[in-house]
């Protein structure tokens, strides 16, 4: 069975996340200087030196965002980093 939208976005941060020496806070625990060069392509820098993952995750079910917000990741997210149900993505047609 197909993953889910959101699942797949997740899978995306965690992965980039490792790749980045981002901690589950979203402060970078990493030393290399090529690492932070980069790190903008995934993510944006916050205040506190903490980054928030760029990518916006859609999902028609509310309960698949709700399962990744309340996961070990979900505290390094943007409230505006979810998107769900068929009114929120289908606004302006």
């Amino acid at each position: 069975m197909r993953p889910r939208p959101a699942e797949e976005g997740r899978t995306t941060v965690v992965g980039t996340r490792a790749e980045h020496d981002i901690d589950v806070t979203g402060k970078y625990t990493g030393d290399a200087e090529l690492q932070l060069e980069r790190i903008n392509v995934y993510y944006n820098e916050a205040s506190g030196g903490r980054f928030v993952p760029r990518p916006v995750l859609m999902d028609l079910e509310p309960g698949t965002m709700d399962s990744l917000r309340s996961g070990a990741y979900g505290q390094i997210f943007r409230p505006d980093n979810f998107l769900f149900g068929e009114r929120t993505l289908h606004r302006g047609s």
